[in-house]
């Protein structure tokens, strides 16, 4: 992932963010200004709005929070202990930025009606990431083993 960050000059990153906007841009603007709304439909029938979505949303990640992913969470404090200023610091701190937005996503649409936190789990693999890299900070002092 290192290398997302890096000037290459081939594709250099304002190229390849304009190519993207070349295309998405005029079709988002236009189903925007057509539809009236930035998302489709089925979103603000699901969602409803308001401080009653957003409570509820909190509720559903508060109990799979305790109910599923205890386990998880605690492995993640063994990450935001050990996460320090190294080389690859803005990595580690995009995929913590990411899990966190995209809980707080689901949080914001109200959740949802199933437990055991379909929503949430997606984000795992980073999750999972994030808590082998703390590990590995943890690790680094250890003598290696020898057979």
């Amino acid at each position: 992932m290192h290398h997302l960050f890096i000037w290459n000059e081939k594709y250099p990153p304002i190229f390849l963010v304009g190519s993207f906007l070349i295309i998405y841009l005029p079709v988002f603007l236009w189903k925007w200004s057509y539809f009236g709304y930035p998302f489709p439909n089925t979103y603000y029938a699901k969602t409803g709005g308001g401080l009653i979505q957003i409570a509820a949303g909190l509720a559903y990640l508060r109990t799979n929070l305790i109910e599923t992913f205890i386990p998880s969470g605690l492995l993640m404090v063994i990450f935001l202990v050990t996460m320090k200023k190294d080389s690859y610091f803005l990595e580690k701190l995009y995929l913590l930025i990411v899990l966190l937005s995209s809980w707080l996503i689901v949080a914001m649409n109200g959740g949802d009606y199933m437990l055991k936190g379909r929503f949430l789990t997606p984000m795992f693999p980073i999750l999972y990431s994030l808590v082998g890299l703390g590990i590995s900070q943890l690790t680094i002092g250890f003598p290696a083993r020898t057979a």
